[in-house]
């Protein structure tokens, strides 16, 4: 990532795996940054896409309930569903992504909150204004951010679900894409991204970001399994 030194690019990019893994295995599961390296070398994966499951949005609803129960005495915007699972009829990993909306003074006071009902704050991960919290294996896997409003990764999440919404050739185009590397054995997580990098170029288009504002979006954004 630019802007970190080597080892805290190592720091981020082990806590993303140790979700993904987590993820994966079904079980939580601690990644060493000195074992990220030798993950991807060695592993061939496959990620999993499965077609739309009318259960994510209600699972979201559960999710949702209980973050605005831990969040109560926090000055609340709102909490979005964004992520493949948040778009209708689009094949998505099983893995429901949610941003806790906040003004910039509150973060503090957010993750507190939702680090008392057993979430864990791994920072910004090298992304500006977006918070990763790793969520308790309760069951309903998920990844919880919480977003300052305004922020470029609020927008992009945003945006990118308004324009697949709205879109269903665009969402077709997409949802085929991420069905078609599940199906193969892949190399490692920068396979994946390669995968659908056209597609992803133009949904951002669609959705209205400028050039300089997709540049930094792939800059901000390291190789995950979304």
């Amino acid at each position: 990532m630019i802007g970190r030194s080597s080892n805290g690019a190592e720091d981020a990019l082990s806590a993303i795996w140790t979700q993904e893994a987590q993820t994966l295995m079904g079980a939580p599961v601690e990644v060493t940054s000195r074992a990220v390296a030798g993950w991807s070398m060695m592993l061939s994966m496959r990620v999993t896409v499965e077609t739309y499951d009318s259960r994510w949005p209600r699972d979201y609803e559960r999710i949702r309930h209980d973050l605005e129960a831990a969040l109560r005495e926090v000055d609340l915007l709102r909490i979005e569903h964004v992520g493949s699972t948040s778009v209708p009829g689009l094949a998505a990993k099983p893995i429901l992504d949610i941003d806790v909306v906040v003004p910039a003074d509150v973060v503090s006071s957010a993750i507190a909150s939702l680090t008392e009902i057993g979430h864990q704050d791994e920072g910004q991960l090298g992304i500006p204004g977006r918070h990763s919290l790793r969520s308790p294996a309760d069951g309903l896997v998920r990844h919880v951010y919480v977003c300052v409003e305004g922020c470029l990764a609020l927008r992009n999440h945003i945006a990118v679900r308004g324009a697949l919404r709205g879109d269903p050739d665009l969402r077709a185009e997409y949802g085929k894409a991420k069905l078609a590397l599940g199906d193969r054995e892949l190399e490692d997580m920068n396979e994946y991204v390669a995968g659908k990098n056209a597609v992803l170029a133009k949904i951002l288009k669609r959705a209205g970001f400028s050039d300089a504002e997709r540049s930094e979006i792939a800059r901000m954004n390291p190789p995950t399994l979304d």
